[in-house]
């Protein structure tokens, strides 16, 4: 498995323990609400409980906008009750030109506007220190600091999960919500009652996290396994698909080539009857292209591009031992065509050689389409290094992610082994890719054949595991939360 699966589930991890972080603080004020009424106290307990909200469905977010605006409203809005509860209430008018923006907008300004505001709450928070002469607000500056500085370097965060902004990110957010919570501990190792209560919590989260971890790294070891397997497997479904239009482009190109009627109309060099023959005997042998040449190799007649005639094929190995009386079969690339399966076979009258016959199958974006529509995984034909055809789409899903060259490492291997399955970056998405040889007719690698699955879809299963297991262990703890409270207050009591 790749870093991407790891740091994946590491992030998942890092965003339950800030919802544990945040429950655990909004239970605090919540409790100091209660004993002594004030604004300020309010603010906090539903400001830290907007923001663990907000941490759950980051948690359980796997790409849905519709969760990632509604986790950065709850965010925004929980950091800014938090920065109120800090300014004095004859000056809260002040706060009120602050606008909330749209959730529209592009994620850098999301994670702008909300790293401004744990900005705000890390100043006031060491602000009222310093006033107050009490130090145990500085934990609490110091984790909301890290946290500002892990929203602002979600700016430049492009969502690839291996990068170092990325990881640098979920880094400064560790740091952030360790501090926040060693803040809530110093006051609840004195509330025997509420620590009992909260240990449980958060132990039961934590135990399952551990076991969603550990549940879906197996389970993504084990979809990755078979996915390999099947990659391997449709690639050479692909393969063997290429050697069947090889066998088949032979046998019609050698059909047509002894056709009397095509025979007459290149000696008689009769274009009109040689453009309604081939088109006709194109369609009816359902073939890619057909192309008829003279004996020195120059195009007659190509039945899929009528405009284009007059140049030469010779040189092209087709042809060539067309020329010299013998049927053969190669891909390579040509000028209209390009990378193709290309069967020659001579046209002969009175013994001699008059013309040729190239009949084939252009592998192209069409071809892998359909084999696709076969497998369900996307195709990709090489010719050498780089991808001339391939299903899969950039992420604007319009430009086809062909042209792209892959590592000398890849292509060295595939020289070497008969097949390999390793991780491989197109344009900007990751796959899982099995490579084949492909071979033209003088058993020489030429380029290669693929079947890739893009590493998202893998990540779409763990991410969804990750939250079935969640949501579970959640509504076991609702069940469990008031039986826990009965008897976590009865044990003080008694004590």
């Amino acid at each position: 498995m790749s870093l991407a699966f790891y740091v994946n589930n590491a992030h998942f991890a890092l965003e339950l323990l800030g919802a544990v972080v945040f429950l655990m603080a909004a239970w605090l004020m919540f409790d100091s609400y209660r004993l002594r009424a004030e604004f300020a106290t309010i603010a906090r307990a539903i400001g830290f409980g907007f923001a663990a909200i907000a941490q759950v469905l980051f948690a359980v977010n796997a790409g849905s906008d519709i969760l990632a605006y509604a986790a950065f409203a709850f965010f925004f809005l929980g950091l800014f009750l938090i920065m109120v509860s800090f300014v004095k209430r004859e000056e809260m008018h002040v706060q009120a030109v602050i606008i909330v923006p749209a959730f529209t907008l592009w994620s850098q300004y999301l994670y702008g506007s909300t790293g401004l505001l744990a900005l705000g709450v890390a100043y006031l928070s060491l602000s009222k220190a310093h006033k107050e002469l009490n130090t145990t607000w500085r934990p609490f500056s110091l984790g909301f600091s890290f946290l500002a500085l892990s929203l602002l370097i979600g700016i430049f965060d492009t969502g690839d999960q291996e990068s170092l902004i990325f990881i640098a990110k979920d880094i400064a957010q560790f740091l952030g919500f360790a501090l926040v919570a060693r803040w809530v501990w110093q006051f609840l190792e004195l509330r025997v009652r509420e620590s009992l209560v909260l240990i449980f919590i958060a132990a039961a989260l934590f135990l399952s996290t551990i076991v969603t971890l550990a549940f879906s790294t197996i389970l993504v070891h084990q979809v990755t396994s078979q996915t390999d397997a099947a990659l391997v497997a449709n690639a050479r479904v692909l393969d063997l698909q290429v050697r069947g239009l090889q066998e088949q482009a032979l046998a019609k190109a050698a059909l047509i080539a002894n056709n009397d009627a095509l025979t007459d109309a290149i000696e008689k060099n009769d274009f009109a009857v040689l453009e309604q023959l081939s088109a006709i005997m194109m369609e009816e042998h359902t073939l890619g292209f057909l192309t008829v040449t003279d004996a020195l190799g120059n195009v007659l007649v190509r039945a899929h591009a009528l405009s284009r005639r007059g140049d030469t094929l010779f040189g092209e190995r087709a042809v060539e031992e067309a020329l010299d009386g013998a049927t053969f079969v190669t891909i390579e690339t040509s000028p209209v065509e390009k990378l193709s399966i290309r069967a020659g076979a001579p046209v002969r009258a009175a013994g001699a050689v008059i013309g040729t016959v190239v009949a084939g199958y252009p592998l192209d974006n069409a071809f892998v389409d359909n084999i696709k529509r076969l497998t369900g995984l996307d195709m990709f034909i090489y010719e050498e290094a780089t991808s001339v055809a391939g299903t899969a789409f950039a992420s604007d899903g319009r430009t086809r992610l062909t042209g792209i060259i892959v590592p000398d490492e890849t292509v060295r291997s595939v020289g070497e082994e008969r097949v390999i399955t390793v991780r491989t970056d197109l344009g900007s998405q990751s796959f899982r890719t099995s490579y084949l040889p492909l071979l033209n007719g003088d058993r020489k690698i030429i380029g290669m054949l693929s079947a890739a699955k893009s590493e998202q879809d893998i990540l779409d299963i763990e991410n969804a595991t990750n939250r079935l297991t969640l949501i579970t262990v959640i509504l076991i703890m609702l069940v469990l939360a008031y039986p826990i409270y009965s008897f976590t207050r009865r044990l003080t009591q008694e004590a």
